[in-house]
């Protein structure tokens, strides 16, 4: 993987989670009324950044371009949350 110099050291550069997809409330980590669905499109050890998704049947998505941002304590916390949140639908 290629990292811009200038995020180097800034991005997890495992990106794990990267092109995962997040459903429902997400414990609040978004705002208390987002319930929306998000693909997770960058992380960092202890963030992620999402784009919301819209639903165009049970099958497909289009890509909003709207992006949110969540924070957490550390890295462990970061992926044990994105795992409850991708069996969520």
């Amino acid at each position: 993987m290629t990292v811009n110099k200038g995020l180097h050291g800034f991005l997890n550069e495992d990106n794990v989670n990267v092109n995962r997809v997040i459903y429902g409330f997400c414990n609040g980590y978004f705002g208390r009324d987002d319930y929306n669905t998000k693909l997770i499109i960058a992380e960092g050890d202890n963030w992620i950044v999402c784009e919301y998704l819209e639903e165009n049947d049970m099958f497909t998505w289009n890509r909003t371009g709207k992006v949110t941002f969540a924070d957490f304590k550390n890295k462990e916390e970061k992926q044990e949350r994105i795992n409850e949140w991708i069996k969520e639908r």
